[in-house]
């Protein structure tokens, strides 16, 4: 009940809180092995996403390794699935073209304010599934400052996008990883090559192993969404407008290479369903 009061008095101020101090901590505890304790960060951290926006975006890689994973969870986790999968979703939403821009001269962002009636019509994480986490079990979010005077309420925004595709390349390699998780991280690529091309061509050299061994994933969804990333670095002009260093590595000039089309049914059939497209 008393975390629940907590992230109420949050949302009323969110000018003054100090979202990215907290979102380490959050990180930690959402992958707390407790379920109760995991639901919880999860929560505050769904809230957070929607309250502090792109602020925060540099902490998007610990983020996704908390939150990834937990798109595979069965029935018995439902709740923190959900949960996670809007944490997912929002975060995606915080990358834009702009993030494809020189980190140099950009602007500050100014802190998240509260529009009228926000209180009322936001999602009500204080009263989260299952029941509220008791404050005297997670001290860390109580002890914690999180509060700061609104003359420090700018701040300037980067995105980590080395720190995410390296998470988003270790759970391609990990043959743990559960299935929509995978799926997840495609969505997650595809969106990167999308919003923030130039960037990521500088990754693909690094990325296109995995993305040429995913094609004969033991999943047609698996396989149709990585078509679509390497549909994509394929078809982008971003790689033309690179350096000529970056214009020779292999994942900029697909056009000239053998792709390792798979030979089974499952995975053939997924490749013309694909190009039926």
């Amino acid at each position: 009940m008393a975390l629940g009061e907590f992230l109420k008095e949050i949302k009323k101020t969110p000018a003054n809180v100090k979202f990215a101090e907290m979102a380490n901590i959050l990180v930690i505890h959402c992958q707390a092995s407790d379920d109760l304790i995991q639901l919880t960060a999860m929560c505050w951290m769904r809230e957070f996403i929607q309250l502090a926006g792109r602020v925060m975006l540099p902490y998007s890689s610990g983020i996704l390794t908390a939150v990834l994973p937990c798109l595979s969870y069965d029935d018995r986790k439902k709740n923190i699935k959900e949960v996670a999968a809007v944490c997912n979703q929002s975060l995606m939403k915080l990358v834009t073209p702009e993030d494809d821009e020189a980190d140099e001269g950009r602007e500050p962002l100014p802190a998240p304010q509260r529009e009228a009636g926000q209180e009322e019509a936001g999602p009500k994480a204080e009263q989260p599934p299952s029941g509220c986490l008791d404050v005297s079990t997670e001290s860390d979010f109580c002890s914690a400052s999180i509060f700061v005077p609104a003359s420090m309420e700018r701040t300037c925004v980067t995105l980590n996008l080395d720190g995410i595709v390296q998470v988003l390349d270790c759970h391609l390699h990990d043959s743990t990883t559960g299935m929509m998780t995978r799926i997840a991280v495609l969505k997650w690529l595809y969106h990167l090559y999308i919003k923030t091309p130039r960037k990521m061509f500088r990754h693909t050299d690094s990325l296109f192993p995995i993305l040429l061994k995913t094609l004969s994933d033991d999943s047609d969804e698996v396989i149709l969404k990585d078509l679509e990333v390497l549909a994509e670095i394929a078809s982008s002009p971003a790689g033309q407008r690179e350096g000529q260093g970056l214009q020779e590595g292999p994942g900029l000039r697909l056009e000239q290479l053998d792709l390792p089309i798979p030979t089974s049914a499952k995975s053939s059939q997924a490749v013309s369903s694909s190009g039926a497209k």
